[in-house]
Parts: structure tokens; C-alpha cells; sequence
């Protein structure tokens, strides 16, 4: 249970770091494909 929980609070962490990257991205055209495979990334790891 430990375990899950810290998985859970990582992905929630993630899924934040992935719309921070998205509206950086918005902002900044540019890397969008990094901003792509981060959101495959954390759709993966969740």
C-alpha cells in the first residue's frame, strides 16, 4: 500500500510537470515534440 501511494503521489506530480510543460509549450513554440513524448512518457508510467 506504502508502495502504491508513492507511485500515486509521483504521477500526480507528473501529470502536474506534463500541463506545466504543455502551457510552456503554448507560450513557446518550440521542442513540442519533447512536450509529445513527456505526455507519452507519463500516460506510460500512470
Amino acid at each position: 500500500m506504502i508502495e502504491f501511494s508513492v507511485s500515486s503521489i509521483i504521477c500526480a506530480l507528473l501529470n502536474v510537470a506534463n500541463k506545466i510543460v504543455t502551457i510552456g509549450l503554448f507560450f513557446m513554440n518550440k521542442k513540442v515534440l519533447n512536450g509529445f513524448h513527456l505526455e507519452k512518457n507519463v500516460l506510460l508510467l500512470c
